[in-house]
């Protein structure tokens, strides 16, 4: 009869090692381990299945941490989804294939990709800021108070939602002589969501523009006085929110990577940006942009750190020469962090082309993996936290570089053991239970 081995009883197993010889891997690591988990205890369980719960083509889904609803794009549409995985009616068309970015701040969700921004809010979509306004044609002197000298005339946009738009430069004007007033006619608009448009003017020769009254469209006005000028104007020169990949929120504002410019917002002021100067550029497009308290963490050509709250005042450090896989970042609540040096309530974890790594305050990180696993190397891909029976689970899903059209090929389990120099390997479905693993691989389970 044939002399076969021991078996051998393992309670624990402490993960994968691919990265070692077969010859050269404790047996307490598995060479393959698809389906299954391995809880804190090391003890294995099959992985839960799956089943299809909606139809249709699904390219981006984001569930708000504060209450206010699930939201997708699905075949091409933004749309709400519901806890029966049912979908409202489209809030917008997009194009076929689009992705978003979403961020939620103050009760209101903002989104953008490269070609829309928006803000869904009570269900609603509506537009994340107005385009600035353009100087004002056919200012003429008319009839009034002024005294005769330059002045400065311009005018912002306010929406149903008391949003005041930015201004771009003012128009100049002079008055020949005294008695005399500053008349124009401003034109129609565009945009649905605008109500009326505020006026500003200087004073005589003066530098510096005050609010002078209010204005409907397509409307005349007439500045007679600068005894009521108040308020002087406050938004010379910002826009509305660009177009990028990814949106996240930071001390005060929100940041927008395009490409590989990083614009960001005013201070408290999310719905108004200075587009010339307001921005940090990187070598090439950012993949990641990943907040915690005392900085900014930027996936680029490398791995950045951005040390400070103020971006005015950012220290760019570069922390690994890694290329992180865009979409795979992934914030997590800072009690379930395995790192003692992580102080923070919350950190992240995120797919390069080394590891997995965890990044924390201060420009702390953790390459997870470098000892056990060697990932496939990825371009893209998307990720997500679980906690299920008992395990926190950071699920990286990779688009890899040579097979495009990336998918999984049947229910299989495998495991590989190394007994006695020699690797046995066994395969069994997804439907089979523990002692059926113990019986065909040879391996006790308790």
């Amino acid at each position: 009869m044939p002399n076969h081995g021991k078996t051998l009883i393992y309670k624990k197993w402490k993960g994968i090692n691919n990265t070692n010889d077969p010859q050269n891997t404790s047996p307490e690591y598995f060479k393959d381990a698809v389906n299954i988990d391995i809880d804190k205890t090391g003890s294995i369980q099959k992985r839960r299945g799956y089943h299809k719960v909606a139809s249709g083509v699904i390219t981006s889904v984001w569930a708000s941490t504060a209450g206010l609803g699930c939201y997708g794009v699905v075949d091409g549409n933004l749309v709400q989804i519901y806890s029966d995985y049912s979908f409202s009616s489209s809030l917008l068309t997009l194009n076929a294939g689009t992705t978003l970015s979403f961020e939620e701040v103050d009760n209101k969700i903002y989104f953008c990709n490269n070609y829309y921004t928006g803000i869904i809010e009570n269900g609603v979509v509506k537009s994340w800021g107005i385009t600035k306004t353009q100087p004002i044609l056919g200012l003429s002197s008319t009839t009034g108070n002024l005294l005769a000298g330059d002045y400065q005339v311009s005018y912002t946009f306010v929406n149903q939602d008391g949003i005041e738009s930015g201004c771009s430069e003012s128009q100049i004007i002079t008055l020949p002589s005294d008695n005399s007033g500053i008349s124009f006619t401003l034109s129609n608009v565009i945009d649905g969501s605008i109500v009326y448009a505020r006026v500003y003017c200087s004073t005589q020769n003066g530098r510096i523009l005050y609010y002078s009254g209010i204005c409907l469209p397509n409307t005349s006005y007439i500045i007679s006085t600068t005894t009521s000028l108040s308020n002087p104007l406050r938004f010379f020169n910002l826009d509305k929110a660009p177009t990028g990949q990814i949106v996240k929120y930071h001390n005060g504002r929100l940041y927008i990577a395009q490409d590989n410019i990083l614009w960001y917002s005013e201070k408290l002021q999310y719905q108004h940006f200075h587009l010339d100067k307001n921005y940090i550029e990187f070598p090439t497009r950012i993949k990641e942009v990943m907040p915690v308290e005392s900085g900014i963490w930027i996936g680029s050509d490398k791995l950045y750190f951005l040390s400070g709250t103020n971006p005015e005042e950012f220290s760019r450090i570069t922390k690994d020469v890694v290329s992180v896989v865009e979409g795979t970042s992934t914030k997590v609540n800072g009690a379930y962090s395995l790192q003692p040096l992580n102080p923070s309530n919350y950190y992240w974890l995120v797919t390069t082309n080394v590891g997995i790594y965890s990044l924390m305050e201060q420009g702390a990180l953790v390459n997870q993996t470098v000892t056990n696993v060697e990932l496939e190397q990825a371009d893209s891909g998307t990720s997500l936290f679980l906690r299920a029976n008992g395990m926190n689970q950071y699920l990286s899903m990779l688009k890899p570089n040579n097979t495009p059209n990336n998918s999984v090929i049947g229910d299989l389990v495998e495991t590989k053991i190394i007994r006695n120099e020699r690797i046995f390997h066994d395969a069994f479905g997804i439907g089979d239970s523990i002692a059926a693993v113990q019986r065909r691989s040879g391996i006790i389970i308790p």
